[in-house]
């Protein structure tokens, strides 16, 4: 099979709104050899030879070639690294890729980091000779993937290898998976000010209502004590799927999961965004929002605007609740931190709702070898270094005896860990990773760090690491038959983001409106027009079109 550019190809460049020009379209046909295993892995395993490895280039890297991670990878896989740069973004990377693809362009040995190339976009490149199908490799030439498969629960081994594995049996990437439970597998992720609800003799909420009663009573009573009316009730991210607080609140009406976007009920799909209970929960918000109780910089603040809102340098406490990880929307050193406590579910009068959203752990498939690798025991080599406990440590913690040193604790989660931080800033500046994950076995105690306070808001965060894992696990609650995992043909994939983008951007852009009250989700006509918009961008087609996909997975 020659290498080509192909129609699904190209609809992964329309849904990332990437338009090739009409002669890359044209798909020219190149000599190229196919992804089958070629004669270029008679080498011996022990040559040393170089490798160029392809990146999407992180900016808070200093310097990758004198880099301390480089040098343990060339070290321990015997190796020398030539990087092959590419853009930092998701989009941009796929793009670059392939308009080097539609020209013919030599790739890099092994691409590293391409958490954005999904399932059916990877399997396309590899169908079409771009990347290497490594299945009959894998059982001879990568022991530390095998082993780290066989130390997994049988679920999530299985998990990892169907999403592995094309149609055809071939495989074309090694996985980056997460074996234990963390909260960042958390959809919506809150936390409420507890010294408030005490200032104010208040209850958690449990209950939507509930909820509105405390909220007013935030906005109305001087909880913080500072005899100003500064006390913004509700507040969180609002613009994509992930930690988002009207997800959250939906899930309090009907369950939402907003990775997967269609639920099921006795084998048939339907979509939760049309119905009765979806259009109370945009009609709760919009209420909280007219009477300022839900703040409307939740559909404008970033994440600095949110870390000066969360803990602001004044030190007075002005939110009451909160959505989004505290590493990333708080400044871990102010004491306000300890104000806080998780907060789980929330369900209405009805009973209905109430759910708490946990995806699967994240399964990626970012190491690639091309088929322009002329060293793949080499390759091979390299990509499986990524399944040793050492090589995700440093990755994601540093150099050893530098960053992080081997001392045996407990990790926040109450399970043992070895790696205490000496470090915590080498994952995110410098010259001692690479600043992302980008492949590996990810463990708890690899992933993890035993998080000993030496400060008292070191000990308030892995208080409240500890206390939100414990808490909203113990909530987690789904329906009897949820979508996940789900693996499309081609055909089906390509049918699939025909439909997709424009719902998907039609529902968020109109659930934004209702709940600013730009349109009201209270009249009959605005509902129907919404309604009506999504008939015409054909959501009983997409949800055929997933029904399919979800009954041959059977």
């Amino acid at each position: 099979m020659t290498k080509r550019l192909t129609a699904g190809m190209l609809a992964v460049l329309l849904l990332l709104l990437l338009a090739l020009s009409a002669c890359t379209g044209g798909g020219q046909e190149s000599e190229k050899e196919s992804g089958a295993v070629t004669d270029n892995t008679e080498e011996e395993d022990n040559e040393r030879v170089t490798l160029t490895v392809g990146v999407p280039q992180n900016a808070n890297v200093t310097d990758y070639n004198n880099n301390a991670f480089t040098k343990y990878l060339e070290e321990a896989a015997n190796v020398d690294i030539e990087f092959v740069f590419f853009p930092s973004g998701s989009e941009d990377y796929i793009r670059q890729l392939t308009l080097m693809a539609a020209g013919n362009e030599k790739l890099p040995d092994v691409i590293w980091g391409f958490t954005g190339l999904g399932n059916n976009a990877r399997n396309e490149f590899g169908e079409d000779g771009y990347f290497l199908d490594i299945s009959e490799l894998i059982e001879t030439k990568a022991p530390n993937l095998q082993k780290a498969l066989a130390a997994v629960d049988e679920h999530t081994r299985e998990r990892v290898l169907n999403r592995m594995t094309a149609e055809d049996g071939s495989m074309y990437g090694f996985p980056m998976f997460m074996s234990m439970e963390v909260w960042d597998d958390l959809q919506d992720m809150l936390f409420i000010n507890q010294e408030w609800l005490d200032n104010l003799g208040l209850e958690t909420p449990k209950t939507a209502d509930d909820l509105y009663k405390v909220l007013k009573a935030f906005k109305e009573e001087d909880p913080n004590g500072n005899g100003l009316p500064d006390e913004i009730p509700i507040f969180g991210n609002t613009k994509g799927a992930v930690q988002n607080i009207t997800a959250w609140i939906v899930n309090a009406f009907v369950y939402y999961n907003y990775t997967y976007d269609l639920n099921v009920t006795d084998g048939k799909l339907w979509a939760p965004y049309v119905t009765d209970e979806y259009r109370e929960a945009l009609i709760f918000m919009n209420k909280l929002c007219k009477e300022g109780l839900f703040s409307d910089l939740s559909f404008s603040a970033g994440n600095p605007e949110m870390k000066a809102m969360v803990t602001p340098p004044t030190g007075v406490s002005q939110v009451g609740i909160w959505a989004g990880h505290p590493s990333v929307v708080a400044n871990q050193e102010s004491p306000i931190l300890e104000e806080y406590s998780p907060y789980a579910g929330l369900g209405d009068e009805t009973g209905k709702g109430g759910y708490v959203v946990q995806n699967p752990t994240g399964l990626y498939f970012p190491l690639i070898i091309t088929t322009d690798c002329e060293h793949v025991n080499a390759a091979m080599r390299f990509c499986d270094l990524f399944s040793l406990d050492e090589t995700v440590t440093r990755q994601r913690h540093g150099e050893k005896d530098v960053d992080w040193v081997v001392e045996e604790g407990t990790l926040p989660t109450g399970e043992p860990g070895y790696i205490k931080l000496l470090n915590s800033n080498a994952f995110f500046k410098g010259d001692r990773t690479w600043c992302q994950n980008g492949g590996g076995a990810l463990t708890g105690p690899n992933y993890l760090v035993i998080m000993e306070a030496t400060r008292k808001t070191d000990e308030v965060l892995n208080n409240l690491a500890k206390r939100t894992y414990d808490e909203i696990m113990a909530n987690i609650e789904k329906p009897e038959e949820v979508l996940e995992d789900i693996i499309y043909s081609a055909d089906l994939y390509e049918q699939r983001m025909e439909y997709r983008s424009q719902i998907m951007s039609h529902i968020l852009e109109q659930r934004n409106l209702f709940i600013l009250g730009t349109i009201d989700p209270n009249s009959d006509d605005d509902w129907n027009a919404y309604l009506k918009k999504l008939d015409q961008l054909g959501l009983d087609e997409y949800i055929d079109v997933m029904q399919r996909a979800y009954d041959a997975q059977k």
